[in-house]
């Protein structure tokens, strides 16, 4: 495939990964769009597994503590099968959350993830947030110590 037409595939299948997968919460696109084997890097994120599944129990704990989240992509940078994402996130805390009780509070945060994109499916996810600030906002276990 040309670089350009996998630069254009791989930008479709992130706008798919955030505006249907995680605003929408449409769990049945994680088997379209995640890989198997995908692996997801968040070192600030609970680590629930590989593939498709892992993908969906994240997806569950995150719109769960956040039933409004909503990503908003900012930038975006393609390469070929690496697309670079810079968003901002806003929700309301209305379940529990990393330990933190709800708040009712509504949140706002920045972050970053890259995907990589084999085949059409996403192979791996590294991400990046401000997970301090969001702990602190939510007076959880973080902002504690």
């Amino acid at each position: 495939m040309p670089a350009a037409a996998m630069s254009e595939e791989s930008r479709a299948v992130a706008r798919r990964f955030f505006t249907e997968l995680w605003n929408k919460g449409d769990l049945r696109v994680a088997d379209e769009l995640i890989d198997i084997d995908a692996v997801n890097h968040d070192p600030a994120g609970p680590q629930l597994g590989m593939g498709p599944e892992a993908t969906k129990r994240l997806i569950k704990l995150y719109r769960n503590a956040f039933p409004d989240l909503e990503l908003q992509i900012e930038h975006i940078i393609v390469d070929n099968r690496m697309v670079a994402i810079r968003w901002v996130s806003s929700g309301t805390h209305r379940g529990e959350f990393l330990g933190a009780a709800p708040t009712d509070k509504r949140v706002l945060l920045e972050g970053i993830s890259i995907l990589q994109v084999d085949r059409g499916k996403i192979s791996e996810v590294f991400t990046n947030w401000d997970t301090l600030s969001l702990m602190r906002h939510l007076g959880g276990p973080i902002a504690a110590e």
